[in-house]
């Protein structure tokens, strides 16, 4: 069976998206490798305590804010971000900063009914947005490339990694035991397997 790693190129030369022979599997690798690693843990997370952590929501608007200075610093006609996807990128930033103003928490702010159904929103929209942004920085000969089928396969193994943590997380007690979680200084479940 052929994979995408030990495909040649016609007659040696550019592949379909028109990277030299072997520059495109390197960065696909890399980048779909990181952002099934940034989904993994919130995934997990979610399934195990039905909770996404402060933590989590941190690092995503750091994520989300960072990869927006990066689009703007590295834009490129090759890959230039329209107006909404800035948009989609500030607006984690834009949600906590109304939280902090408006309420004295995250925690309040995410159980109003109108803050935090934009919070819901804000993540719908700017997790997958954020996501893209950050693949086709690390691969920019997909943005006018017009082949998406590393895209597609991208996404898909970062969708299938968030679903296996999910999974995973929601039936720990199959794959770890009490003390795991204490070891990693965790919340015990109060469903957890004691040794």
């Amino acid at each position: 069976m052929s994979t995408a790693f030990d495909r040649e190129p016609a007659a040696g030369g550019p592949d379909r998206g028109g990277a030299p022979k072997g520059q495109r599997n390197g960065p696909f690798a890399v980048s779909t490798v990181a952002l099934a690693l940034l989904v993994w843990p919130v995934a997990f997370n979610l399934g195990v305590y039905g909770e996404v952590f402060y933590e989590d929501v941190f690092r995503f608007v750091v994520a989300a804010s960072a990869t927006l200075g990066v689009a703007i610093v590295a834009s490129s006609p090759s890959v230039a971000f329209r107006w909404p996807t800035l948009v989609a990128l500030g607006a984690p930033a834009a949600w906590l900063a109304a939280a902090v103003v408006l309420f004295d928490s995250t925690v309040e702010a995410a159980s109003d009914p109108v803050l935090g159904t934009i919070g819901l929103i804000v993540a719908v929209v700017a997790v997958p947005v954020a996501l893209r942004v950050l693949f086709l920085l690390f691969n920019p000969e997909f943005g006018s490339a017009g082949d998406t089928r590393l895209l597609i396969g991208a996404a898909t193994i970062v969708v299938g990694a968030a679903l296996a943590g999910f999974v995973v997380g929601a039936n720990h007690d199959a794959f770890l035991i009490c003390d795991d979680f204490k070891v990693a200084g965790a919340d015990v479940p109060t469903n957890c397997v004691k040794p």
